[in-house]
């Protein structure tokens, strides 16, 4: 099983990434988009609803000062996989998640080795992430595009995902 599980996913990069001691983990959101998105026009689309409030149940918050270790897979071509096997791999490879507020961290600090024309999700327990009006759980993910133009949105829990996907994993040292 494991191994059949491992095929659906490909080690993009690998690197360490250090936790500034100033970054704050209750206003990461509205900062990044004050900071970021509202001064920006290399953001094409923003989801307001992506606010500390509504993601605030994150399951780890980044630690300032930290530095964890921060993979970026890909689901490989011609692959579907759900959301719970996307869970399932995350743990399998020591992820801690960091929720929507890893994302605007990783714009600001790492942005740069993103992949292009990829939606990268940022994962949570299903319970943990922000639920909409029709009562769907949202997985926050970033698009950095080919024009060099970003995109900060939410696709939906219950899915599956593609080749068009990958995922954002932070792990601890």
């Amino acid at each position: 099983m494991e191994e059949k599980f491992a095929e659906n996913f490909h080690l993009l990069n690998m690197f360490d990434q250090l936790v500034p001691v100033d970054y704050c983990h209750a206003t990461q959101l509205d900062n990044f988009f004050w900071s970021s998105i509202g001064k920006s026009p290399m953001f094409k689309k923003y989801k307001d609803c992506l606010t500390d409030s509504n993601f605030s149940e994150v399951s780890h918050k980044l630690v300032p000062g930290k530095t964890y270790v921060v993979k970026i897979f890909t689901i490989k071509m011609n692959h579907r996989v759900t959301s719970d096997e996307c869970l399932r791999w995350l743990i399998s490879q020591g992820a801690v998640f960091v929720g929507a507020q890893g994302l605007a961290f990783a714009w600001k600090a790492f942005k740069g080795k993103l992949p292009v024309d990829k939606l990268i999700l940022s994962f949570d327990e299903k319970n943990k992430l922000w639920k909409d009006d029709e009562g769907s759980y949202r997985v926050p993910y970033l698009n950095r595009e080919h024009d060099g133009g970003w995109a900060i949105h939410l696709g939906h829990f219950e899915t599956s995902w593609s080749e068009i996907n990958g995922l954002i994993c932070f792990c601890e040292k």
